[in-house]
C-alpha cells in the first residue's frame, strides 16, 4: 500500500500517564521539515512526516472503538510511547494488536521514554514480543522493531553538552527523535542527525544570545532603578568677609520631573545628602533652587552627578544698604545737610533728612558707627536697617 493513501502519517499509542511525552513528540513529528538538501537528494517532500494522530481521550482501559480502529488502519506507521506504564497498558497492547493484525510489524517504532537501563524490556508491552515473533515466524529470521530511547548520549563532537543540565536532556530528546524519523523516512541517522545538531545548535546559540540579553536588560533595568545618593555643597562666590553672620541653613531643591527633593545645608562647611535617587536622573537636566538668609535665591539647571558643587552669591544689600533719617526731637523737625560719615564713606542728609549709603561688600558689618558733627542719642545703627529708622539727634 502506498503512502499517499493514509490519512495519517503514524498513529502514537500511549498510556494517559505518559500525554506530556506524548504530545511532544507529535508536535516535533507536525512540524519537522527534511533539510532542502536532503529533500533533493532522497527526492522527498519538504514536509514528509505528515498529520500524526494522538487520541487525548486515550484514558479509560477497555476495547477499542470502531473510530479508534479506523484511525489505526489509516496511520502508516503505529509509533509506542515505552514506559513502565504502557508495558501494563490493555489499551496499548488492543491498539498494537490490531494495528499489526494484517502483518504490519515491520511499520511499528518504539519510543522509549522511561526505561530500567539492566532491564529496557520492562518498559514493552507484552504485544511488543509477540509482533516480533510473528514477524520473525513470517521472514525466517529474527526480527527487533526499531526503538529509540530519550535517555540514551550520543558520542560526537556535541557528546559535552550532554553534561549541562537543561541542554543535555533537550540533545537526549532532539537525539532520539532523529533516531525515529530516520527510521520512519529510511533515511540514514548520521546524515539527519548532522543537519538537526547544526539547527539545535542555532537553537542553542539564539537561546543563549536570548538569555544574556534578557537578564542584560533586567539587570540594566535593576541598575537603573538602584537609589544613588546625592551629595551638594555650597560655595561662596563672592569675597568673602568674616565681620558678617556665616551661611547657614541654607535650603536646597532639586526637581526630578515632577517631584521635588528637599534638604538642608547647615553651614558652608557642610553637605546636603539626598538618599534614594533613582539611577536613571543621572547625567540627566535636573532644576535646582537654594535659598538662605542674607544670600541671594539661586535658580539653575544642571546635569546632575554624584556629587556636585552650587556657587551661591552674598546679597550686598543686606548689610551695605544703609538708609535712616536724621530727627532732631528737641524742635521735632528733620535735620538736613548734615555731613554724616559712616566706614570712611561720606554723604550728606538731604531735604528730608534722609541719610543713603552704599557700603562695599568687603567692608560691610552687622552695625556701623555714625560720625557726625550733630550730637546724637544713639551713634550705632544695627544692620539690616529699613527706610523707616530714625537717628534721634538733639
Amino acid at each position: 500500500m502506498e503512502q499517499k493513501e493514509y490519512r495519517f502519517f503514524a498513529f502514537i499509542s500511549y498510556k494517559s500517564d505518559d500525554l506530556k511525552d506524548a504530545w511532544r513528540l507529535k508536535k516535533k513529528l507536525d512540524s519537522y521539515k527534511l533539510p532542502t538538501l536532503l529533500c533533493k537528494q532522497f527526492k522527498k517532500e519538504k514536509k514528509p512526516t505528515y498529520e500524526v494522530f494522538l487520541d487525548k481521550t486515550n484514558i479509560q482501559p477497555g476495547n477499542l472503538t470502531n473510530e479508534l480502529r479506523e484511525k489505526l488502519d489509516r496511520s502508516h506507521y503505529l509509533i509506542v510511547v515505552c514506559s513502565p506504564r504502557s508495558a501494563q497498558s490493555e489499551y496499548v497492547k488492543a491498539e498494537i494488536d490490531w494495528f499489526t493484525r494484517n502483518g504490519r510489524e515491520n511499520q511499528v517504532f518504539l519510543f522509549i521514554i522511561e526505561s530500567n537501563p539492566s532491564n529496557i524490556e520492562a518498559s514493552f508491552n507484552p504485544a511488543i514480543k509477540e509482533v516480533q515473533e510473528r514477524w520473525a515466524e513470517h521472514d525466517c529470521e529474527k526480527k527487533e522493531i526499531l526503538g529509540v530511547n530519550i535517555k540514551e548520549k550520543g558520542v560526537d563532537k556535541m557528546s559535552f553538552l550532554y553534561r549541562w543540565p537543561i541542554i543535555g536532556s533537550i540533545l537526549q530528546r532532539e537525539r532520539a527523535y532523529m533516531q525515529l524519523i530516520s527510521g520512519l523516512l529510511n533515511l540514514e541517522f548520521k546524515q539527519l542527525w548532522s543537519y538537526q545538531k547544526i539547527r539545535f545548535a542555532e537553537k542553542v546559540i539564539t537561546w543563549t544570545v536570548g538569555v544574556i540579553l534578557s537578564f542584560s536588560a533586567i539587570a540594566y533595568t535593576w541598575w537603573v532603578n538602584q537609589p544613588v545618593e546625592i551629595a551638594v555643597k555650597l560655595n561662596e562666590a563672592t569675597v568673602q568677609n568674616s565681620m558678617l553672620p556665616p551661611l547657614k541653613n541654607a535650603v536646597v531643591n532639586i526637581m526630578f520631573d515632577n517631584k521635588t527633593e528637599t534638604n538642608t545645608i547647615s553651614s558652608i562647611e557642610s553637605k546636603a545628602v539626598f538618599t534614594n535617587i533613582p539611577h536613571s536622573f543621572l547625567n540627566k537636566e535636573v532644576h535646582v533652587k537654594v535659598r538662605c538668609q542674607n544670600y541671594l535665591d539661586l535658580d539653575t539647571s544642571l546635569v546632575l552627578t554624584k556629587f556636585f558643587v552650587l556657587n551661591i552669591n552674598r546679597n550686598p544689600s543686606v548689610f551695605g544698604n544703609i538708609h535712616f533719617r536724621l530727627y532732631n526731637s528737641s524742635v521735632e523737625k528733620v535735620v538736613t545737610d548734615a555731613e554724616v560719615e559712616i566706614a570712611g564713606y561720606k554723604t550728606v542728609s538731604d531735604d528730608k533728612g534722609i541719610v543713603d549709603l552704599f557700603i562695599p561688600l568687603e567692608q560691610q558689618r552687622p552695625s556701623y558707627h555714625i560720625v557726625t558733627t550733630i550730637p546724637l542719642y544713639n551713634d550705632k545703627i544695627v544692620m539690616p536697617c529699613s527706610s523707616d529708622v530714625v537717628v534721634l539727634t538733639y
